[in-house]
């Protein structure tokens, strides 16, 4: 299946099979090289947190992800019901670990990892904007 027959799906849909679900203290295991993201794909992780106050204004969360020595600081979203969750395009092949980052204890440190591979057919890397109004695939400028 490639990304566009999943961008039909919806998101939701897409992201059942990617994500590894994160809960409590701890995240939920998996086996190791199962769980695999196209570069320029889609990962995300999610965790159980508060629901009650104003969890939209008074918690915040978030992930940071490596590769190697690199990292990458995503701020993640509450999706209500108590569920938050982070999404990520990784750009890079390897193995990505990351970590969650919280201002509330149950939802901070909560780590996990992936195989991010290289693109399918059909994967043309990243969108970006053009003209303000109109999407293209960002052009790539390959220095030999």
């Amino acid at each position: 299946m490639d990304r566009r027959e999943l961008m039909k799906l919806g998101t939701g849909a897409m992201v059942a099979g990617l994500a590894p679900v994160v809960s409590g203290a701890a995240a939920v295991p998996t086996p190791a090289n199962t769980e695999e993201v196209q570069q320029w794909g889609l990962f995300e992780t999610q965790a159980n947190g508060p629901s009650s106050g104003n969890p939209f204004v008074d918690v915040q969360f978030g992930a940071r992800f490596s590769l190697g020595h690199r990292t990458v600081d995503v701020i993640g979203f509450y999706d209500g019901n108590g569920m938050y969750r982070v999404r990520f395009s990784p750009d890079s092949v390897g193995r990505w670990s990351f970590e969650t980052t919280s201002n509330v204890k149950e939802l901070a440190g909560l780590t996990g990892d992936f195989e991010c591979v290289a693109p399918t057919e059909g994967n043309r890397g990243p969108v970006g904007t053009a003209h303000q109004f109109h999407f293209q695939y960002r052009l790539f400028c390959l220095i030999a």
